[in-house]
């Protein structure tokens, strides 16, 4: 079992509002779980129970320092939209 997060850099946000994608990210991340989950739901959150969710992290880290685009087995590098969407 491992956690999902999404990353997307400015450029890739290309001046929509960071909150408003994370929002928006939120609601239909349910769906998506729903969707392609393997395991049957056994008691997951209801709608009240979403709503009430914070999206704001409760501790802060550090900024990080930029990195290289990871490479693929031919040499290539993976674009960072790809590469930050991937669930680990």
């Amino acid at each position: 079992m491992g956690y999902a997060v999404v990353a997307f850099t400015p450029e890739e946000l290309r001046g929509a509002d960071s909150d408003h994608v994370e929002d928006r990210l939120v609601e239909l991340g349910w769906d998506v779980i729903n969707a392609l989950a393997t395991e049957p739901d056994q008691d997951g959150p209801t709608e009240e129970d979403c709503s009430s969710l914070s999206t704001s992290p409760s501790i802060s880290f550090p900024a990080q320092a930029e990195q290289a685009p990871a490479l693929q087995d031919e040499g290539r590098s993976t674009p960072a939209s790809s590469a930050a969407s991937r669930m680990y």
